[in-house]
């Protein structure tokens, strides 16, 4: 190990705000992989962390791991990218001694050419052919590849399966195949003229979006909360989802909630899984009053390198009282039984308190007993918009939407307003789309002229409790019979 390379680098980590602030050095620190996170000390000043950080990385060949978190974290600004270049010497090595592995290397400049020709290219130019090679249980702790080279590189870490060829080579040989823009000579040599098997037929199209379920609660101190997070994503595309990667913070700052789960989405974005999902979505579990308290609300409006939670992802909120393990037996089968009248009829009945001024004096909870309401809407500038949230999920309604603003329109055309009154008729597939739907506005996929449009978009909430599982099945108890 040449020790002026890892002083240069860690030189060069201490003009990066992940690194020197202290804040930004845990988030960055929650990124890495967990053998990092669990043997390098993120105290001290920034160059006695950053020292630490280099030496442990090098010691594991994860210096690219650290630098793709860097780039990705800083969104590739100008101290990230001096931080990259310093850190070549060691890239050099680590790339070298992963892709020996796998391929017949005759000269170490040969991964250095490599290296230029696939660098400039992007990686939506060969995401076609990383999926098809990429083995169904693939998992890296790199953020997603940006260029074909980054691509290339997560395979590599990857062991040869027993029954067929390294990916990377695989890999080599189809962008070699297909991606005549550039040199393809090295790579035709590395991937031996390989071929990946032909799948059995066509994947069928992904449906559920990828699931992060946040669960906040109180945690051990009074000013502070407790954040857990699930993901649920499927081995291979078409599968059931299961929960997999699971954690608890134990005493989060509130303020800090929003990006925290902004900080979870990268790692589950990060995450080749999600890939066989269509689109993503952030599902946020509290305490109706920690949902109020805390103003939930604002968390879809945390920015996460400029753009907001909600505009990244789909999000909802789900009311602890409502989760099956929680509500009363009534509530629960209520909520089940409403969803089940909407597949059946195709068509519910929602409430919409924004269009009927006065309603804080109207008997709402004798009209949320319909079992045909799916959906209550809910400005909050009514004085008893707590009360009338609470009533409707203790009542079991699956769907209530609430404005954050003091004032401001309700929730736009996707309900079809009525002009008289306030109950109007929605289908199912609008229930089922209102999560994508407000994404889409957040996002700015739809533009103001269009039908799907929602003003102001970010200030809409959407407790949403739809018949997808929220939290992981315990574990069976042990007894005498399950002994025998």
């Amino acid at each position: 190990m040449n020790a002026r390379d890892v002083e240069n680098l860690a030189l060069a980590l201490c003009d990066v705000e992940h690194v020197y602030s202290q804040e930004h050095r845990e988030q960055l620190m929650r990124y890495l992989p967990r053998a990092v996170r669990r043997g390098v000390d993120a105290s001290g000043a920034p160059s006695v962390f950053a020292r630490r950080l280099v030496l442990f990385c090098r010691e594991r060949e994860c210096v690219g791991c650290l630098v793709r978190w860097v780039l990705h974290l800083e969104d590739r600004g100008r101290s990230a990218r001096a931080a990259a270049e310093a850190a070549r010497p060691l890239l050099d090595e680590e790339e070298y001694t992963l892709l020996a592995q796998h391929v017949e290397v005759r000269d170490a400049r040969d991964v250095g050419a490599v290296r230029d020709a696939l660098t400039p290219v992007l990686f939506d130019k060969v995401e076609a052919v990383f999926e098809r090679v990429r083995p169904a249980t693939f998992r890296v702790d790199t953020p997603e590849p940006v260029t074909a080279w980054d691509a290339l590189m997560d395979l590599a870490e990857r062991p040869a399966p027993p029954d067929g060829a390294p990916p990377v080579l695989l890999f080599c040989a189809e962008v070699a195949r297909h991606l005549r823009t550039i040199d393809t000579g090295l790579l035709e040599e590395w991937g031996r003229g390989l071929r990946p098997p032909e799948p059995p037929g066509a994947p069928p199209a992904p449906e559920r979006p990828a699931r992060l379920v946040v669960r906040v609660g109180q945690g051990t101190r009074r000013d502070r909360y407790e954040v857990e997070y699930w993901t649920v994503l499927s081995q291979r595309r078409g599968e059931e989802p299961d929960f997999c990667d699971h954690d608890v913070y134990p005493d989060v700052d509130p303020a800090s909630i929003g990006e925290r789960v902004g900080g979870l989405l990268s790692r589950m974005e990060a995450d080749p899984r999600t890939a066989h999902h269509g689109g993503r979505r952030v599902e946020l579990v509290a305490p109706l009053i920690l949902l109020d308290r805390l103003r939930a609300e604002t968390w879809q409006r945390t920015r996460s390198g400029g753009v907001p939670l909600g505009a990244r992802a789909e999000v909802v909120y789900r009311a602890e009282e409502l989760l099956p393990d929680r509500a009363g037996r009534d509530a629960w089968g209520t909520c089940v039984n409403r969803w089940r009248q909407l597949e059946s009829s195709g068509e519910a009945l929602a409430l919409d308190e924004f269009h009927d001024p006065g309603t804080d004096d109207d008997p709402l909870p004798e009209r949320l007993r319909d079992d045909r309401v799916i959906v209550l809407s809910v400005p909050s500038r009514l004085g008893r918009w707590y009360t009338q949230v609470w009533s409707a999920i203790t009542l079991g309604v699956p769907v209530v939407v609430w404005r954050s603003a003091e004032f401001g329109p309700g929730i736009g055309s996707w309900l079809n307003p009525v002009r008289v009154g306030r109950e109007v008729t929605v289908t199912s597939e609008e229930i089922r789309a209102l999560p994508e739907v407000l994404h889409s506005s957040r996002s700015g996929r739809v533009s103001p002229s269009e039908s799907g449009y929602i003003e102001g978009s970010l200030e809409i909430a959407v407790i949403y409790h739809d018949p997808l599982p929220v939290l992981p099945e315990p574990p069976p108890q042990m007894s005498t019979d399950s002994i025998r």
